[in-house]
């Protein structure tokens, strides 16, 4: 948090008129303690490293995983882009 407060001094973020600390602080609060796994919602991702020798995935950071937007409106989606779609 004592990092999190100086940024907010360094950037001046608080004389934005609609920076609020607590509601910061609420959303941090608000954070579980622990992230799942589970490549639904929040995904590892690896990079190659070597150690001893033998070049090794290593976990490097988790992200959350967004889902696909859904398709609302093909012919739109047509228009902006029609040589993409062949029609027989």
């Amino acid at each position: 948090m004592q990092s999190l407060e100086k940024e907010i001094d360094d950037k001046a973020l608080f004389l934005c008129p609609f920076f609020y600390m607590e509601i910061i602080q609420n959303a941090i609060d608000s954070l579980p303690d622990y992230v799942k796994v589970d490549n639904i919602q929040f995904s590892l991702y690896h990079s190659a490293e070597y150690i001893d020798g033998i070049k090794r995935m290593v976990p490097v950071n988790i992200r959350h995983v967004v889902p696909p937007k859904p398709i609302t409106n093909l012919q739109e989606i047509i228009n902006n882009d029609p040589g993409q779609y062949q029609w027989n």
